[in-house]
């Protein structure tokens, strides 16, 4: 009896037992995903989309900021801590899984990037029916400042102590708004592993400009498989921030890094639309309707040809010529100047002959005529 094969995890090492659950500690997860959506789902696609179930709705959030590599690696705390340990799949699967949930209208994503920051981490949220977002607050309050406001979880009144700092305070919005202003740096340093304390500190200490500034010079180094983060992507962002390091050479920013890309594109493009305006084939084809047939005909015969002749007689008087039609016995053949037509036609008609028979199996009268000029 065959035995049966031990499950591996994705580093191909053996998995290690898993300790059990602890207290009821819960995630809402909607019904329709196990009732509707699960048969239909690949393991990937279930994959991601809990750990955005999890980051949304396990922290009572209707959306979060979630990064490719969060989702790749998990979340490990600056004390060890492993506070998720991300979906288990690799970059290209996640990012496929993820295309596809979108494209099924499971997700919603929302994509931000300015000028100024670049491309920030994508937003994701379940497509929820009848659910719209609100317009953004200025004043939202997430649940680092629900704690900060002394407003639990478990809604529990808030502290006296809170109550008093805030009533001292001559504008408490301003506060808010100030902390919501940072917030997003937060995010921005938490997504690429940096633990909240860390990054509220270093949001305190340094600009957002500089540190938008390295989080891009880190995204560049892990995107160029760089080891100057080695394992540590998190450890030398925050040494890049503390010490303030200078980009390294060959850095571009995510803008100009597009930039790039569309100005390869649209060459690429024009390189393409020029070949196709100036080859014979594709003018052939579509001035006179040649068909695929006749082209593969005139392959054979070309290759006749050559078995036939001089490598320099073909070449000067057939390589560019074309069968432009194959019609009840009648070949007509195109050549790109008066002067091969009537040599290949004449001087050479009896090898042309020959080769076109040998291929058709058949006789064949043969009609000539000069291709007008491409381009």
């Amino acid at each position: 009896m065959a035995q049966r094969r031990k499950p591996t995890n994705r580093g191909g090492n053996e998995p290690r037992p898993f300790r059990g659950f602890q207290k009821p500690n819960y995630t809402m997860v909607p019904d329709e995903l196990f009732d509707d959506l699960l048969a239909d789902l690949s393991g990937s696609e279930v994959k991601a989309l809990l750990y955005i179930v999890r980051r949304t709705f396990g922290f009572k959030r209707d959306s979060d900021s979630i990064s490719i590599n969060q989702m790749l690696e998990g979340i490990t705390a600056r004390d060890g801590r492993v506070l998720d340990r991300g979906t288990g799949l690799a970059r290209s699967t996640l990012v496929t899984a993820l295309k596809s949930l979108e494209e099924r209208n499971v997700i919603i994503s929302e994509r931000r990037s300015s000028p100024d920051q670049g491309f920030e981490a994508t937003i994701y949220r379940l497509n929820v029916i009848g659910y719209e977002p609100e317009g953004r607050s200025e004043n939202p309050v997430t649940p680092s400042m629900k704690i900060e406001l002394g407003v639990s979880e478990n809604r529990t009144p808030p502290s006296t102590k809170i109550e008093l700092a805030l009533v001292r305070k001559s504008n408490p919005q301003e506060t808010v708004k100030q902390h919501t202003d940072n917030s997003s740096v937060v995010a921005l340093l938490r997504n690429r592993g940096i633990s909240e304390p860390i990054a509220r500190r270093l949001t305190e200490t340094h600009s957002e400009g500089v540190i938008r500034a390295k989080v891009e010079i880190l995204d560049y180094l892990v995107e160029t498989d760089s080891p100057l983060v080695g394992r540590n992507p998190a450890g030398y962002l925050r040494k890049a921030i503390e010490e303030d390091y200078a980009p390294p050479a060959g850095f571009k920013t995510r803008a100009e890094r597009e930039a790039q890309a569309q100005e390869r594109e649209r060459v690429e493009k024009e390189a393409t639309e020029y070949r196709e305006s100036h080859n014979p084939v594709l003018q052939a084809v579509a001035r006179y309707g040649t068909t695929e047939e006749e082209l593969a005909v005139w392959r054979q015969v070309q290759e006749q040809l050559r078995l036939m002749l001089p490598e320099s007689t073909y070449s000067t008087y057939f390589r560019n010529a074309m069968l432009l039609s194959l019609d009840d016995g009648m070949a007509t053949l195109g050549f790109p100047d008066a002067r091969t037509k009537d040599w290949a036609t004449q001087r050479l008609g009896q090898s042309l002959q020959r080769a076109l028979e040998q291929v058709l199996d058949r006789t064949v009268t043969i009609e000539s005529t000069v291709l007008p000029p491409v381009g």
